[in-house]
Order: C-alpha cells, then sequence, then structure tokens
C-alpha cells in the first residue's frame, strides 16, 4: 500500500514537472500570448479558438508562440508568421481593410435600415391611431350604434 503512494505521489511529480510551460513569460507577455491564443483560429480544430483546442499539436503551436513572445516578436509579427504559414483563415475576426470591411459594416448597415422601416412604421400607425383618438364620439352615439347593430 505504501509502495502504491510513493509511485503515485512521483507520478504526480513528474507530470507537474514536465508540464510546466517550457517558457517562463512575464506578466505582459503572458497577457500578449493569451490575447494571440483567443483571436486567432486553431488550424487543428475546426471552428475552435487556439485558446480552446485540446490538440497536441496546438499545445505545441501555443508553446512556439510563447516562445516568439519571449524573443520580443510583436504581436503584429506573430500574425503575420501565423498568416504567412496558415493562411487569412487563421484570424478569428475578419480584417478591417479591404474585403474584410464589409464583414464589419453590412451587420451595421441592417440595423440602420431595420430602425427606419421600424420608424416609418410606427409613424404610420400612429397617424391611424391619432384619427381614430380624434375622432367626435359620445355614449349616446356608440349607444345607438350597439341598439342598431343588435336589431340587425
Amino acid at each position: 500500500m505504501r509502495s502504491k503512494i510513493v509511485f503515485i505521489y512521483i507520478c504526480t511529480l513528474l507530470v507537474l514537472v514536465f508540464d510546466c510551460s517550457a517558457v517562463d513569460l512575464t506578466a505582459d507577455q503572458e497577457r500578449v500570448a493569451q490575447k494571440i491564443f483567443s483571436t486567432t483560429m486553431s488550424p487543428y480544430c475546426p471552428g475552435r479558438l487556439l485558446s480552446d483546442c485540446p490538440s497536441n499539436s496546438a499545445s505545441e503551436l501555443k508553446e512556439n508562440l510563447r516562445t516568439r513572445v519571449a524573443a520580443g516578436e510583436s504581436e503584429g509579427q506573430i500574425e503575420l508568421y501565423l498568416e504567412s504559414i496558415y493562411g487569412q483563415g487563421i484570424h478569428a475576426l475578419p480584417p478591417t481593410r479591404g474585403f474584410g470591411l464589409v464583414a464589419w459594416l453590412t451587420p451595421v448597415l441592417f440595423l440602420g435600415v431595420g430602425l427606419l422601416i421600424f420608424k416609418i412604421w410606427i409613424k404610420r400607425n400612429n397617424k391611424k391611431l391619432d384619427k381614430t383618438i380624434d375622432e367626435p364620439s359620445s355614449t349616446a352615439d356608440w349607444n345607438e350604434e350597439i341598439d342598431r347593430q343588435l336589431k340587425e
């Protein structure tokens, strides 16, 4: 029983030692690395961010990127490096230039058009409502109308 506990203890220590990151980053560098991971699509897990991909290959890529951050490469340089290897699809967000600008402006355009249509619809319905409210009516008129319809 004691040998099992010692074995588990040694295995745990080995896992902790070998699981630690090979590159020590400062807090600012780690923030930069995490930002890159959260804005980069994983080439190994389709449809997932690099930060969310559980693949061993993704872990290796993250370690490679951490090494680049530790070496002093800027976020832009690392993005260009990733783009040169994996292409434009590596970015989680479309670029804010060229055709990617259409992806950013289209929702705003549709929202504006929708609000304009809604405003026009509200104005038209308010005019109809105002006409029905402005018509003079008395209780006697209503009673006569009700009596007339009941007789029919």
